[in-house]
This record gives structure tokens, C-alpha cells and sequence, in this order.
């Protein structure tokens, strides 16, 4: 287990980077369109800066809004 200090966009992919990482797992919280809109999704900003595969895991009970 690590604890890094910053901005998780920053950290993370630095982080993968220098331990090799192949795959990172990250938790995630569903927020609704306006707490989206306004704290945005920590997920999204790490995903674009990621080199690595990401395997995103929602909280227990989340129902997708898409139909299959």
C-alpha cells in the first residue's frame, strides 16, 4: 500500500511510471450531472494522463443508467 500526497492526475501516472505498473485500480463514486459538472471526475482527469490500463471499480448496488 502507498499514500502519495498531490493532485491524482499528477501523482498517479508519475507513480505508475516509475513502479511499471500494468494495470492501476481505482474506486468510484457515482455523482450526479451538476457534482460532475462542478468537482469533475477524479477518474477522467487520471485517465487521460494515464499510461497504463485502468480498472475502474463502482460501489456496491450501481445500477448503469444505460440499457442494454
Amino acid at each position: 500500500m502507498h499514500l502519495l500526497k498531490g493532485e491524482s492526475h499528477v501523482t498517479l501516472p508519475r507513480f505508475a511510471q516509475e513502479q511499471d505498473i500494468d494495470v492501476m485500480v481505482m474506486g468510484s463514486v457515482a455523482r450526479g450531472f451538476i457534482d460532475r459538472l462542478l468537482l469533475g471526475s477524479t477518474v477522467e482527469r487520471v485517465l487521460d494522463e494515464l499510461a497504463c490500463d485502468i480498472l475502474v471499480i463502482k460501489q456496491p448496488g450501481f445500477v448503469s443508467p444505460v440499457k442494454p
